[in-house]
């Protein structure tokens, strides 16, 4: 706001978190973990290394109790996230059925599918959103729980609903059987499930 006296304060990770910490190849994969470590391919060794010198410092000078009684924090906040409408129901509907892709030197095999739905603002990502089923039995092999699942959005206006992007990660090489895509019921849409594949 206007006559506001700014400090700006940009923090990715909060409460003590640092995100992960993997090995340099896990890093040069970015998968998830390698994707999340936010410091780069040298993280755990930086982290190694910084641990063993205060280890030598706690056994030379003994223990540090400097903790502050009390801390507090008034930052402001910005909402960036498209808020939805509780009013509105969606359809949803498949724009591309299920394509193998054979994956490159930095990533492995995936199956994608592109599909219209609500719009961003109106999905529940806290949510369970995406499984692949068994055709035989409509069991779930793997969901969004996995890392092995991915939403992409690659259009949030395609005639006022989203154009999204599902990839499935690593799956099984030599699995006998059809899978489907379900992508699950919403507060205001539908559940979407493909056609049976391979």
């Amino acid at each position: 706001p206007a006559g506001t006296d700014w400090r700006v304060e940009i923090s990715s990770l909060a409460n003590g978190f640092f995100g992960y910490a993997v090995s340099e190849a896990e890093y040069g994969a970015q998968y998830y973990e390698g994707g999340h470590t936010l410091y780069g391919p040298h993280t755990l060794d930086f982290l190694a290394a910084q641990s063993a010198r205060l280890s030598e410092d706690l056994m030379r000078t003994g223990g540090v109790d400097d903790y502050p009684r009390e801390s507090r924090f008034e930052l402001l906040s910005h909402h960036y996230w498209p808020d939805g409408d509780p009013d509105r129901t969606w359809s949803r509907s498949w724009r591309r059925p299920a394509t193998f892709h054979r994956g490159e030197e930095d990533s492995g095999p995936y199956w994608s599918w592109r599909f219209v739905g609500e719009p961003p603002g109106d999905l529940r990502l806290h949510q369970p959103l995406l499984r692949i089923l068994r055709s035989d039995n409509r069991g779930t092999l793997v969901d969004d729980e996995s890392g092995d699942m991915r939403l992409r959005l690659i259009d949030d206006d395609v005639e006022g609903q989203g154009l999204y992007e599902v990839r499935w990660y690593h799956p099984p090489v030599a699995d006998e059987g059809r899978f489907q895509l379900e992508v699950r019921a919403g507060a205001n849409a539908p559940a979407l499930i493909s056609p049976a594949f391979p």
